[in-house]
């Protein structure tokens, strides 16, 4: 997706999000805008919170409000990208069978 997303500069698409890290709360189904009525997360406590989101330069996100919905756009991608692409190297290196012990010595 680069060099639209991922990056601040002139052409990309401006999504950005203003994070605080010190900001502490309690996950709760209460205070999250899902339809349905538990979190799995539910009383975990934890550090960070997006203050405000900008979606394509528009801000949708703000004071805990949804605002200018519906102003993202679909960015088509091929499947399987580089990240499947380095998986199966990954998978080959960390396989124990292929680690080879030495017992000519033994």
């Amino acid at each position: 997706m680069y060099p639209r997303k991922g990056v601040i500069r002139n052409g990309a698409d401006a999504d950005i999000v203003i994070w605080d890290p010190n900001y502490k709360h309690t996950i709760s189904c209460k205070t999250h805008h899902h339809k349905v009525d538990f979190n799995i997360f539910e009383g975990l406590e934890v550090e960070g919170k997006a203050l405000t989101t900008f979606s394509r330069g528009h801000i949708v996100w703000k004071n805990d409000q949804f605002l200018n919905q519906n102003k993202g756009q679909y960015v088509e991608r091929k499947p399987f990208g580089f990240v499947y692409s380095r998986h199966p190297n990954w998978t080959q290196s960390n396989n124990p069978l292929n680690w080879k012990v030495d017992r000519s010595k033994v």
